[in-house]
C-alpha cells in the first residue's frame, strides 16, 4: 500500500510487485539526484539514486508513477 497525492487529499493505492527484497530507511546524504541518461530518456519518475553499501537503488517518485492520469487511460476518474 502506498499513499499518493490526490486532488483534494491523499489516496491509498495497492500495488502488486514481483518481490520485495528489503525495506530501507535512507538518510538524505545517501540519496543523489538522478543522472542524465540521454535526451531521449525521461527521468521525471526517478526521484533519485540511493546508495547503500555497494548497491545503487533507483528511487521512484510514487506520486508520478501512480498518478491518476497514469492510472486512468483517459485521464478521468470514474
Amino acid at each position: 500500500m502506498v499513499e499518493i497525492a490526490g486532488e483534494a487529499s491523499p489516496v491509498a493505492v495497492g500495488l502488486v510487485v514481483d518481490a520485495v527484497d528489503s525495506v530501507l530507511n535512507l538518510k538524505e546524504e545517501q540519496i543523489e539526484k538522478a543522472p542524465v541518461f540521454s535526451a531521449r530518456i525521461s527521468r521525471d519518475c526517478i526521484q533519485g539514486l540511493g546508495k547503500v553499501e555497494n548497491k545503487v537503488i533507483i528511487l521512484l517518485d510514487i506520486d508520478l508513477v501512480c498518478s491518476l492520469e497514469t492510472v486512468f487511460e483517459d485521464g478521468q476518474e470514474s
